[in-house]
């Protein structure tokens, strides 16, 4: 869930967390060209590009059969509409999902401060050792010859 600073303003400023909050649900993307896809919603990017497994590409031209995918990745651009499936509370989807990016930002956040003081203690400690090395012996870091 890496992102940048960029793409986490882009999710909490937009609807794409109710998008990644149907992942794992079945749902319809009407496209710009007017064909629509049917199936697995796997991931959504902060651009939303979405990942699509068990596809039906149901084609806006009449007669031309419809086509199964595997998988299908749909560029942002692409996309006219998703259709959010019925069992699914809008308010309470957005709500857990900008929840859960608190919580993650948290937990980085947390990380980065024990890292940060982990490096400083390292830091010092290294610094006092060099404070005694050149205190018990002021001419070990010269070379004398004879």
């Amino acid at each position: 869930m890496a992102v940048s600073g960029r793409e986490t303003a882009l999710i909490k400023n937009s609807l794409i967390t109710l998008l990644q909050a149907i992942v794992g649900k079945r749902t319809t993307v009407d496209l710009r060209r007017e064909d629509s896809v049917e199936g697995l919603l796997v991931n959504v990017d902060a651009f939303m590009n979405l990942t699509m497994k068990q596809v039906r590409l149901i084609s806006a031209v009449e007669g031309r059969p419809d086509r199964f995918l595997d998988e299908l990745f749909v560029q942002g651009r692409e996309i006219r509409y998703v259709h959010i499936p019925d069992d699914v509370n809008i308010m309470d989807a957005i709500k857990r999902q900008l929840n859960m990016k608190n919580e993650y930002l948290m937990k980085q956040r947390a990380e980065l401060q024990r890292l940060t003081k982990e490096k400083m203690a390292k830091s010092q400690n290294e610094s006092l050792k060099r404070e005694k090395k050149k205190g018990s012996n002021p001419v070990s870091s010269f070379c004398v010859k004879k």
